[in-house]
């Protein structure tokens, strides 16, 4: 006979099991991850290494602020600026170390089907992963960068291992950028056309629009490795930094204007019962992601804006304080904390789903 106890029992392993596919899931994101990068780096090892009979050529760099930390460099002779380095490399670490958390339990928790099909989960997963190479390849790299520019003298090595770290901030700072455009076109896609976007919406697409997102910021950095070493044949030298700005402006263009419209249709919405509460699950997403969309401008604005202007008018980086050039990389870093925060306060189901990861009691509860 089948008795209550049985059915608790098979509860249990039902959870246990899907709480296993869920790790397995976010587990194989994570290694795919790390595989894809360590193939585009060993790419990058090999281009340079066929190349490195050219002479390297130390000059502004488009990402990092190199010429600050050169004369930060030659000022060394003060202690003030020991502890200062100490300081802001202690800064990153927190910085990275709060990113790999937040946006691997990001994955952990979108990796649930139900996810992807509410709240477009593969977008919300695809920004997660290209937050999680940010604070546990970009920021690291910066920090060494920070470092070494600081305490050792500038050799071909470091120089190499600068433009490897520009690539791989363009890399994962472009695919978070265009993750998030794709977002608020989705809901904007979303809004506009509610039937439409429910027959439509299905894995495959989402598949496409990640894979153009990766190859649109692969496609930038590649234009930088060709545009830094002048092998842009007609086109001049100073192309890579077009290219960023038009797609960065643009970006934020696409983002600003979709999120306009879904705010203007939401507030218009009709007033019957149905569409009330749809416009409360709307409003609710809405407001999540209009919210990123802010923090996201906030936090990248400083730092991009310093570095258009710095790239067309040569002198300018020069005058710019160091301390001023740290906060507005640490400002542009700490986007990438940001969202798992947003989604913990906006979002009930993520809220619930953290509850469930670490509440093991309250999840018994719920479920008995």
């Amino acid at each position: 006979m089948f008795q209550p106890s049985m059915i608790l029992h098979l509860q249990a392993s039902l959870f246990l099991t899907n709480a296993k596919k869920e790790k397995y899931v976010g587990m194989t994101t994570m290694i795919y991850t790390k595989v894809i990068v360590a193939g585009y780096l060993f790419c990058l090892y090999l281009y340079f290494k066929c190349n490195n009979s050219r002479r390297y050529q130390f000059g502004r760099s488009t990402q990092n602020g190199a010429s600050q930390l050169i004369r930060l460099t030659q000022e060394k002779s003060h202690p003030a600026n020991h502890l200062l380095v100490i300081a802001w490399c202690i800064s990153y670490g927190i910085v990275a170390v709060l990113i790999i958390i937040g946006n691997g339990l990001t994955i952990a928790i979108f990796s649930n089907k139900k996810f992807p099909r509410i709240f477009g989960g593969y977008f919300l997963m695809n920004l997660a992963v290209a937050d999680l190479m940010v604070g546990s390849l970009a920021v690291p790299m910066y920090i060494y960068i920070v470092c070494a520019f600081s305490y050792s003298s500038i050799d071909r090595t470091l120089l190499f291992f600068q433009e490897v770290y520009v690539v791989v901030d363009v890399f994962t700072g472009l695919a978070s950028v265009f993750t998030l455009a794709c977002i608020a076109l989705e809901r904007l896609y979303g809004v506009l056309y509610p039937m439409r976007y429910r027959w439509k919406k299905t894995k495959s697409s989402y598949i496409k629009a990640i894979a153009i997102v990766w190859v649109i910021s692969g496609t930038a950095s590649i234009v930088y490795i060709l545009s830094s070493r002048n092998l842009l044949f007609i086109l001049p030298g100073t192309t890579f930094i077009y290219y960023l700005t038009i797609l960065s402006v643009l970006s934020v263009f696409i983002i600003s204007a979709a999120y306009v419209t879904v705010s203007v249709r939401v507030h218009l919405w009709n007033k019957d019962k149905m569409d009330i509460c749809v416009s409360k699950q709307e409003k609710r997403l809405a407001t999540a992601l209009f919210i990123v969309t802010v923090v996201f401008v906030l936090t990248w604005t400083p730092f991009h804006a310093m570095n258009i202007i710095a790239n067309f008018t040569s002198t300018a980086l020069a005058r710019i304080p160091v301390d001023l050039v740290f906060s507005a990389k640490l400002l542009h870093y700490s986007n990438s904390l940001a969202n798992p925060a947003i989604y913990s306060l906006k979002i009930p189901d993520f809220r619930i789903a953290v509850r469930r990861m670490f509440c093991k009691n309250w999840v018994r509860e719920t479920r008995v």
